[in-house]
């Protein structure tokens, strides 16, 4: 089974995994900039791909998502994760309003841009549960933090993660569809 990390920073989500990384300070497997129109990848040549953390980064999403249908063998899964812009502790604090984050996602948004190039199989959306993180304030408000998320509706939630399947069967369905943009064309 071949498995792709995209953004996996100095972390492989697998140690069988392949990681992929636009920063070559983090020593990922392959160089790549999510930002581009093509990745360096065959066609259909993966069986999943994970990236967490990383949409939110990029110029181009849709972009990055059309990449990972191109990539993904029919059948093969893509589970990704990003903060949920309406999250209710973004509402309040504009956590996740910072510079860096110039495409951020609701849960809607990303499984509605998903949805253009693959199957959503599974939707959950989470807490924010940093396990390395030390200082002693996330610490105490963790546990308040994490009881008020998981009696939230899920679109207030503040992560989300969609795992999407490529399947042949929604392909060929899209190709009677006027908004397609699959990566093969019509």
């Amino acid at each position: 089974m071949k498995i792709l990390d995209f953004g996996c920073g100095t972390r492989k989500f697998s140690p069988r995994a392949i990681g992929v990384d636009y920063d070559e300070l983090s020593k990922p497997d392959i160089l790549c900039d999510f930002d581009t129109s093509h990745y360096p990848f065959k066609d259909n040549c993966v069986d999943m791909i994970t990236s967490f953390e990383v949409i939110e980064h990029l110029k181009h999403p849709s972009l990055f998502i059309k990449e990972i249908s191109r990539i993904l063998k029919r059948g093969g899964l893509l589970i990704i994760a990003t903060n949920n812009r309406n999250s209710l502790i973004n509402r309040i604090f504009k956590t996740y309003e910072v510079h860096s984050h110039i495409s951020l996602q609701t849960s809607e948004s990303l499984e509605n841009l998903i949805s253009k190039h693959l199957v959503i199989v599974q939707r959950l959306s989470l807490s924010y549960n940093k396990q390395d993180r030390t200082d002693l304030l996330f610490k105490i408000c963790s546990p308040f933090r994490e009881f008020v998320n998981n009696i939230l509706p899920e679109s207030l939630r503040e992560r989300t993660i969609i795992v999407a399947q490529k399947s042949w069967l929604f392909k060929e369905f899209l190709k009677g569809s006027s908004d397609y943009q699959g990566s093969e064309g019509k």
